[in-house]
């Protein structure tokens, strides 16, 4: 019996301590802690390259050859002059080659058009000698480098696309 008294007057007791308690006002605000310690620093970045595929449709027959046009926003006059445009052809695998890319008396070539912000590709026989045939889906990489960008690499080959990828950090 006695141990339900005491129980009964614990409980009582703790009820009391949680009823009784009234929070106080709020105090003014403590001084800032100090400040946390460096981050690691990143990989180097690539914030102004742009790196876009292209899945070509429907080529359009031209003299010689065929030929692929698209609008690329990112060609425009605020890319400055010094700017590289790379385009590289799918090969299959890891294997992206630079155009303009010449096989068996056949080229592939682009051009670009900063006014009217495109990019046309051309498949033809320099010669004019081989009948070409129409390139059909063909899948396409544009790499734009600022100059900037461009000139602190000064020793990369840019028609090695695995050490523009790399050096760049572009994705697969």
């Amino acid at each position: 019996m006695m141990k339900k008294v005491k129980v009964l007057f614990l409980l009582a007791a703790i009820s009391l301590a949680f009823v009784g308690c009234k929070k106080g006002d709020k105090g003014d605000t403590g001084p800032a802690g100090a400040t946390g310690a460096t981050g690691a620093t990143g990989a180097a970045g690539n914030a102004n390259v742009t790196d876009t595929f292209y899945n070509t449709g429907n080529w359009t027959d031209v003299t010689g050859g065929f030929a692929y046009e698209w609008r690329y926003d990112i060609i425009d006059s605020s890319l400055d002059l010094g700017a590289a445009v790379l385009v590289y052809f799918y090969n299959g695998g890891d294997d992206w080659i630079a155009l303009p890319w010449t096989f068996h008396n056949r080229i592939y070539f682009f051009e670009v058009d900063r006014a009217a912000n495109k990019i046309t590709l051309v498949y033809t026989s320099p010669a004019g000698n081989i009948a070409v045939g129409n390139p059909s889906s063909t899948i396409f990489r544009v790499v734009t480098v600022p100059l900037a960008h461009r000139m602190e690499h000064p020793d990369l080959d840019w028609t090695d696309f695995k050490s523009v990828k790399k050096t760049l950090h572009l994705r697969d």
